[in-house]
């Protein structure tokens, strides 16, 4: 696989948690780790937009469908507040190609 040398640092770790969808984050792909009450403050903002933007405000549609999907509000604030990529879970091809793209981003002619 080609190796290309930066001009800027890339974390995919970093990445792929910062890009992933509401439904990654949630899934078996991600892990939850410890997170500061910044983190959870941070978490529980993103789900109030999310509830604003996808559930017309209504709280109690949210709560409905996490609980169809057999999940808890407390348990989805820890996994957002610090998500990350569980070790043994492949790279989503999109992650994998982002180097490379953002190597011919910010490569020099």
């Amino acid at each position: 696989m080609l190796k290309p040398k930066f001009l800027i640092p890339f974390d995919a770790d970093r990445f792929h948690r910062q890009a992933a969808t509401f439904d990654e984050l949630l899934s078996e792909h991600f892990m939850t780790r410890p997170a500061s009450s910044f983190q959870r403050r941070r978490a529980e903002l993103a789900i109030l937009a999310t509830i604003r933007e996808h559930y017309a405000g209504n709280t109690s549609r949210f709560i409905g469908r996490i609980t169809a999907d057999g999940k808890r509000l407390d348990a989805i604030i820890c996994r957002l507040a610090n998500p990350a990529p569980c070790p043994t879970a492949p790279r989503p091809e999109w992650v994998v190609d982002a180097p490379l793209i953002l190597y011919a981003l910010t490569r020099v002619c």
